[in-house]
C-alpha cells in the first residue's frame, strides 16, 4: 500500500463533495491530476466523510499496475504533498 499525505487545501480539493472550481490550489491540483492520470492511479481518503480537518490529509494511492520507487519520489515532489511512502504489508490489519 502507498500511503499519501497533502496539504489541507489539496486534501480539501481532493474530498470536495461538489465539482472543483478555481481557487488558489489549480496548480497543486492540476499537477497531482496530471500525474494520477500518467500513472492510472487513483487517490482515495483514508479515511472517508471524517470531518476532522488533522486527518483529511491521508490519502492511499490505488493503480491499475506496480508504482516503482522512483515515481514515488517523484510524487513527493509535486505540490501540495507532503509525503508518500511504501507501507509494509505485513503491518496491517486482516
Amino acid at each position: 500500500m502507498i500511503v499519501v499525505t497533502t496539504s489541507l487545501p489539496l486534501a480539501k480539493l481532493l474530498n470536495a463533495k461538489e465539482p472543483v472550481t478555481k481557487s488558489d490550489n489549480d496548480k497543486n491540483f492540476k499537477d497531482l491530476t496530471i500525474w494520477l492520470q500518467k500513472h492510472h492511479c487513483k487517490l482515495d481518503p483514508t479515511f472517508p466523510n471524517i470531518d476532522q480537518e488533522n486527518m483529511q490529509i491521508y490519502f492511499e494511492l490505488n493503480c491499475a499496475g506496480d508504482i516503482n520507487e522512483h515515481q514515488i519520489e517523484h510524487l513527493r515532489t509535486l505540490p501540495g504533498i507532503e509525503g508518500a511512502y511504501r507501507k509494509s504489508e505485513e503491518g496491517l490489519p486482516q
